[in-house]
């Protein structure tokens, strides 16, 4: 059987490491030696024959030549490139006549050498066992011989391609050996679409079927890939508006955080855990808001464990780090703004020529499998993660107003202890349940003219200063927010014509 290119690329990553029973045979059945060499066994003054008094088994066997030269190199049969396994190879052969001075079977191995001048890359032929024909008396027997022979120890389940030669030599006479059933522990290591050299030979030290040079957790079976949102080396930048569901100063700069996701997959690409970075940059307000993110596409019991969030007082943590009372999986990174500058000010990075102040970087992991085994939920995939499927928020003001008052991203849901009361109030424009009608997608946190109360920024996000509407700033916001996001989409890029910067922190 011919194998295509295709189907050993994926071989291996099947055998990276030595799979259970694992095996080369040879059994000549297919009739037509072409078939073989195609898949990279080799032939050396060797046939196949179907004449009944030289086969051993089936309806057909190979067939040496007359066995009258005692270089191993004169007539044999050789085995595709392979990783070795454990064991023994079986075979089984016959002489044909009774006539001779000497005949032998000789097996012997050729490591794969990337330095060699031959065409195959074959090293040296390391001999590792022979095989004596036995006579009646001066005669050979002609009778049928299994072959029991271990594989050295020096080579069995080496990480190095080999092939196994089997060599039929001998002086005198013109006998013939016939050999079949040959069978070799190892796995298939050749590529027919490149001259039948080896597959690339992978390193995977953790064994996880990902080679170590595209593993980012090499010594580690459980974790394999990184992926970043926006990126490995940016950040994107969420800025809200505390006043809602009033419009406020709209200046967008209450709570600005800045953040990047990474995302660490196994080797079938089921997610391991997750690291929200999240960096505070600036709290323009006189409220002490709380910031925190709801994961709308995955069941909470599908994460077990949520660590670095920075909460000291107000709000129920539930054991594993999510925030109690939620029917979806909902992580609280830090209750007070103010706390995290360490200001007594109530304007931080707002203001033209105030001090600059900085936060710590809070790290909030989200643990989905412990050791390779899925939260109570199940697996969770990375599609389940989306940036459509991130809703952060900011509690406002919750000493005083207490836990419901949330402010969203546009038409992403409130969390279950928000205070519905509140929609539909003010220049809140969200679908209530008081409109009486069907929508086929809800409208959340927004006015009636579609501004919103919160901004997902992919980038960096230079925000208006205190009490400077955002429409100053930014000359196209307005023009953005009306059309739905239709319009203008890179509002807040430093092109020519779209930034003011005098209204800019």
């Amino acid at each position: 059987m011919k194998m295509s290119k295709n189907i050993l690329v994926g071989v291996l990553f099947l055998v990276g490491v030595h799979t259970a029973n694992a095996q080369l045979t040879l059994t000549c059945e297919s009739g037509n030696r072409a078939i073989e060499q195609a898949a990279c066994w080799g032939f050396g003054a060797t046939s196949y024959t179907n004449i009944a008094s030289y086969v051993i088994n089936g309806s057909w066997s190979v067939r040496g030549n007359s066995m009258t030269n005692p270089n191993i190199n004169a007539c044999w049969v050789k085995t595709p490139w392979m990783m070795m396994g454990s064991g023994n190879i079986t075979l089984k052969t016959k002489l044909e006549n009774s006539t001779g001075t000497t005949k032998q079977v000789v097996v012997a191995y050729k490591l794969y050498d990337p330095n060699s001048a031959s065409q195959y890359k074959e090293g040296d032929t390391v001999r590792f066992y022979t095989f004596d024909y036995p006579k009646n008396g001066a005669y050979f027997s002609t009778s049928v011989q299994d072959l029991t022979i271990p594989i050295p120890v020096g080579i069995a389940n080496s990480t190095t391609p080999m092939k196994i030669q089997i060599s039929f030599v001998g002086t005198g006479g013109n006998n013939r050996a016939d050999v079949d059933n040959i069978v070799i522990p190892g796995s298939y290591w050749s590529d027919p679409g490149n001259n039948c050299l080896p597959l690339s030979t992978i390193q995977d030290a953790d064994q996880d079927g990902v080679a170590d040079n595209d593993d980012a957790y090499p010594n580690d079976p459980y974790r394999a890939y990184n992926s970043y949102f926006p990126n490995q080396n940016t950040f994107a930048t969420l800025a809200f508006e505390d006043k809602w569901p009033s419009k406020g100063d709209y200046d967008f700069n209450d709570v600005v955080v800045s953040y990047r996701i990474q995302t660490i997959t196994d080797a079938s690409n089921k997610v391991v855990e997750q690291i929200y970075k999240m960096i505070p940059k600036a709290a323009g307000a006189t409220f002490r808001n709380s910031f925190g993110f709801q994961l709308i596409g995955v069941d909470k019991t599908s994460i077990i464990e949520v660590t670095g969030a920075n909460v000291q007082t107000g709000f129920n943590i539930g054991g594993t780090g999510l925030e109690d009372g939620q029917s979806l999986p909902t992580i609280i990174v830090f209750d007070d703004i103010f706390r995290l500058f360490n200001s007594g000010v109530t304007y931080v990075n707002t203001t033209k020529n105030s001090t600059p102040l900085t936060a710590d970087t809070i790290n909030v992991k989200v643990v989905y499998m412990a050791n390779g085994i899925a939260g109570a939920g199940g697996a969770v995939y990375t599609w389940q993660l989306g940036i459509d499927q991130f809703n952060p928020f900011i509690v406002v003001n919750k000493p005083s107003f207490g836990r419901g008052r949330e402010v969203h991203l546009p038409d992403f849901a409130p969390t279950d202890l928000a205070d519905p009361t509140l929609f539909g109030t003010m220049d809140d424009n969200s679908d209530t349940p008081s409109k009486n009608k069907m929508v086929a997608l809800p409208r959340y946190y927004k006015t009636a003219n579609n501004h919103p109360w919160g901004l997902n920024i992919i980038g960096d996000f230079q925000w208006p200063l205190e009490q400077e509407e955002i429409t100053k700033g930014y000359p196209h916001f307005l023009e953005w927010a009306v059309s739905g996001g239709w319009d203008y989409a890179n509002w807040y890029e430093d092109n020519s014509g779209y930034r003011d910067s005098q209204f800019l922190y």
